[in-house]
């Protein structure tokens, strides 16, 4: 099915849903930068934390062209979901769920790319990035980046500036789901200051380890997270409904998406100042 809008707000609408998954989803083709910024704006209109959407398409050898057709442009959803799985696997602090599938190396190389459909400037990047669209471009010896193709871009689809970078969405997303399931064991058992704690010190340790490997912000464990699960949270109507609540907070990591170098050049009684953005 080719990518449009209906199937995209379909997929954001089911990831929303279950809560424990990300939507990658590509850019429709042949598209060319202004098209993508109002396919974006209009078209697609989603304001959406579980999402991501990607541009333009890469091209790759295609084994199936038997010397026909040596190569052949594909959705770049593929090649992210390969992203995603080896920032996950990098190793801390720089790697793991917290980290933002873009950059050079390891970060966002497009591995088994030869080309794109479109090839960004700056102009086209400075048009999609602050809308959501994240851009994939080639860099040439000597350029700003390595060379190779590149992931260029790191926002979900949100306007909320608590999630604007899929590393934080992600981050609590995993979270949420591992507190979930180590919790469970409590189900049914008393509710009371016992089970409080064992479910505090289970939360404490787990942030703790996130912490350590650097998935967290904050210079202390006590800069990064902190759990509440006792009677002010769990009075006696709460209990009365069977509820069980416990409130955690964390200092998710963002990117540095952004580096501006601020130059001097010193002079007697002033100086001049240049900027440069890398």
């Amino acid at each position: 099915i080719p990518a449009n809008s209906i199937v995209h707000n379909a997929m954001l609408a089911y990831v929303e849903g279950r809560a424990d998954s990300f939507a990658i989803l590509d850019m429709p083709d042949n598209l060319n930068a202004v098209a993508a910024e109002t396919y974006r704006q209009d078209t697609l209109g989603a304001d959406s934390k579980w999402g991501a959407i990607y541009w333009p398409h890469v091209q790759v050898a295609d084994p199936l062209g038997a010397g026909t057709r040596p190569t052949v442009f594909v959705p770049p959803s593929g090649h992210m979901a390969g992203i995603f799985a080896r920032v996950d696997q990098l190793p801390a602090p720089d790697g793991g769920v917290a980290a933002t599938p873009a950059g050079e190396g390891q970060f966002g190389k497009v591995v088994g790319a030869v080309g794109l459909r479109y090839y960004a400037d700056d102009r086209d990047h400075d048009r999609l990035n602050p809308v959501g669209v994240n851009v994939i471009r080639k860099y040439s010896r000597g350029g700003p980046a390595s060379p190779g193709i590149i992931v260029m871009g790191g926002r979900t689809l949100s306007s909320d500036l608590n999630f604007t970078y899929i590393g934080v969405r992600r981050l609590l997303t995993f979270i949420g789901q591992s507190l979930k399931a180590g919790f469970r064991f409590a189900l049914f058992r008393n509710n009371d200051f016992r089970i409080w704690g064992q479910l505090t010190d289970l939360a404490n340790a787990f942030l703790r380890n996130l912490h350590a490997a650097g998935q967290l912000r904050g210079q202390s464990a006590q800069d990064a997270y902190y759990v509440k699960i006792d009677g002010t949270l769990n009075d006696a109507n709460a209990i009365a409904l069977g509820q069980l609540i416990a409130e955690v907070a964390v200092a998710a990591q963002k990117p540095a998406e952004f580096i501006i170098i601020r130059l001097s050049q010193l002079q007697t009684g002033n100086a001049t100042i240049s900027e440069f953005g890398a």
